[in-house]
């Protein structure tokens, strides 16, 4: 170490240059930095729970994340009120099938439209009143461009056109797999031995939704939706006193991406653009975007609030510009080259790597005010001396002290690398490496300008004389080193009753992994995340998947029989603790065909008794399989490919006035895996 500190000394110029290409080479990747609070970012990938879960995903699809939504009005059941509906159903369908050809279009219109130069903003918008859909599209990225704006110059059109690219660029990758709601739902009807699904709502020859108007058809409309039971808290919500139907209920899932924040934002500035309408949003990719929020804002808040800090200890003990300016530099070196690495290698900022930057300007400001100190405590001996002789005396005195110390803290954040949350284990390295990464540069940086900058007296630290004056922290140092020696026998009994205290704590410490509890209680997300519970009975999914032990024995009666029976039980009054409420299985379809081949008599909306009904409905039963994989498209969230094995969905809510905590979720999994034990026949098994 003094060897290298001989050589800063030696090379200041050189090496301050080295240090500002180091930082002019890694800074650029915090330009690369993805902020992921998802499930993923702590599960190790090579955990049999996590490899199972992205199984049952590529069977099942991704159940779990999806946008729920309660789309309401004064004037439900009206047209002005449905055509408000269809307008947000077809902004978001836009991102479910891609039309090229259309994209193409507009595109050059635009192009054709901006390359005059500057134009109105109405002007704009009045040239596609024949494309209703691109009009509003265009609307709500000109509000993200100015949230008040009036003529679009070049700029702004330049803006314009790389978000409508953007948008494009989504829409082709078709993001959205399933949009479920009123106006896109199909139901099954019965009519000369057939079985086929129609649309609730029908289309035009275009395409185009043809949408109730008059009383008569806003009545039929509703009948068709009361008909099918199993669309009351799948597409509806009643008021709980008067029976009326008060909301609609829209399901946005998405395709299983690896990263679906930018889809889900997208989805979310158009649910915000739609202002007629009141519509309550939830669901797990809308609180991830909030936490993330959340997380930037924290972030550049947080280490604001850190460097004001230490810059403040900092003047208070030096009392001295560079005293000030120097740690200062160093911290911000240290978080660019940390951060920047991090971009580089790829690692993520997640909701335990967010406090990184506070804990790097912590730890790393000690290095700074170790070589300072010392700088200080020699500053006599440095200006009698030779100053580069003097300075490599005094670092050599500290340079070992500041390496050790950086080495047990380097070791200590390393031990995190064996953890097997893949967010801890990543927080552990980086740490590890911005604290060795604070250590070089303190030991680089602050010898190099010592050497560099005139060896001058700070006023306010020194006296005329050869006294140092006594600072605040060296007078609240004294006052507890006094305090200790004086009274050591009261502070080892408090340190002792601390130690109790805390070992005692230890035990109550509580392991919480519920997402709520990281928003306050009069937050949207929490408030809006309460309101669909109460209407829909949940926005986030536990899934129990039984397997009957053989090809096709989904289709026996036992076993739909069984799940109904299950169904039943989750959601009875008995068992509030399961927070359970609503839930969705194979069984629906069955128990509507069942019901359709026999006029639509309610009566028989249930599992048939006898197989062969089964079998026979399926067979002629009519429906898509776009992957042609022996599934028609609206099984396969519920059933296998061989009809082996079945998914329930239940949606989780709180039914107890109070949160679904970890520890309540640990009592839902073991009461239902009891149930499952003591009711599935020996050849069935369940996860």
């Amino acid at each position: 170490m003094n060897r290298y500190i001989d050589f800063v000394l030696r090379r200041p110029i050189p090496v301050l240059i080295m240090l500002l290409l180091i930082t002019m080479a890694l800074a650029p990747g915090m330009k690369r930095l993805v902020f992921d609070n998802s499930i993923d970012s702590l599960m190790p990938k090579n955990d049999h729970e996590y490899i199972y879960y992205n199984e049952v995903k590529k069977i099942y699809g991704d159940n779990s994340r999806f946008v729920i939504m309660a789309v309401s009005d004064d004037d439900l059941w009206s047209q002005e009120t449905f055509r408000k509906f269809d307008d947000l159903i077809s902004d978001i369908e836009e991102y479910e099938d891609f039309d090229e050809k259309r994209e193409e279009l507009r595109l050059k219109r635009f192009d054709k439209l901006a390359s005059k130069g500057e134009m109105r903003y109405g002007d704009l918008i009045q040239s596609f009143n024949d494309d209703p859909n691109f009009q509003r599209l265009l609307k709500r990225k000109i509000e993200k461009i100015s949230a008040k704006i009036e003529t679009l110059d070049g700029g702004d059109l330049k803006k314009l056109r790389k978000h409508i690219i953007y948008a494009n660029d989504l829409k082709k990758q078709e993001v959205i797999d399933t949009i479920i709601s009123p106006l896109t739902a199909q139901d099954i009807t019965g009519k000369n031995d057939t079985l086929e699904t129609y649309d609730l709502i029908e289309t035009d020859n275009n395409g185009k939704r043809i949408l109730p108007s008059s009383t008569e058809e806003i009545d039929k409309f509703r009948e068709k939706l009361e008909r099918n039971p199993a669309f009351e808290k799948g597409l509806y919500a009643r008021n709980p006193q008067s029976g009326l139907i008060t909301d609609f209920c829209t399901v946005i899932k998405f395709v299983n991406l690896k990263d679906q924040d930018p889809a889900a934002r997208e989805v979310m500035e158009i649910i915000d653009s739609h202002h007629g309408l009141d519509l309550i949003s939830s669901g797990v990719p809308f609180v991830n975007i909030s936490i993330n929020n959340y997380m930037h804002a924290d972030l550049f808040k947080n280490i604001s609030l850190v460097l004001l800090v230490v810059i403040i200890i900092f003047y208070l003990n030096f009392r001295s510009v560079r005293g000030v300016i120097l740690p200062f530099i160093t911290l911000c070196m240290a978080e660019l080259w940390t951060f920047g690495l991090m971009g580089y290698i790829g690692y993520k900022v997640t909701a335990v790597g967010v406090s990184l930057p506070s804990l790097l300007i912590a730890v790393g400001s000690s290095y700074s005010i170790h070589i300072l100190n010392q700088y200080y405590s020699d500053f006599d001996m440095i200006t009698k001396t030779d100053r580069r002789a003097g300075l490599q005396k005094s670092m050599s005195h500290i340079s070992l002290t500041v390496l050790l110390a950086g080495l047990t803290t380097f070791i200590a954040f390393m031990t995190l690398a064996s953890s097997q949350i893949l967010a801890i284990r990543e927080w552990g390295i980086i740490s590890a490496i911005g604290v060795m990464f604070a250590v070089f540069i303190s030991c680089s940086l602050i010898p190099a300008c010592l050497t560099l900058l005139p060896n001058t007296r700070p006023s306010v630290l020194f006296g005329k004389g050869k006294n140092v004056k006594t600072t605040i922290v060296d007078r609240i140092i004294d006052l507890m080193t006094k305090g200790a020696i004086v009274h050591h026998r009261k502070v080892l009994v408090v340190v002792i009753v601390l130690i109790v205290v805390s070992i005692a704590g230890l035990f109550r410490i509580n392991i919480e992994t519920d997402v709520m509890s990281h928003f306050k209680k009069n937050d949207d997300v929490r408030i809006n995340m309460r309101d669909i519970n109460n209407k829909f009975g949940g926005s986030t999914c536990y899934e129990i998947i039984i397997d009957s032990g053989e090809v096709d024995g989904v289709k026996s009666p036992e076993f739909l029989t069984g799940m109904e029976k299950l169904r039943a039980w989750l959601v009875s009054d008995d068992n509030p603790d399961l927070n359970i409420g609503q839930t969705g299985s194979f069984s629906d379809f069955i128990k509507t065909m069942h019901m359709a081949m026999n006029n639509d008599d309610p009566l028989f909306y249930k599992v048939p008794d006898n197989q062969m009904d089964i079998i026979d409905y399926l067979e002629i039963y009519s429906g898509d399989d776009d992957d042609s994989d022996g599934r028609f498209d609206e099984f396969e969230p519920f059933v296998d490919a061989d009809f082996r094995a079945s998914n329930l969905s239940a949606r989780l809510c709180s039914r107890q006035g109070k949160k679904v905590s970890t520890s309540e979720m640990k009592n839902i999994a073991t009461k239902i895996s009891d149930y499952l034990e003591r009711n599935l026949p020996e050849n069935y098994s369940f996860s």
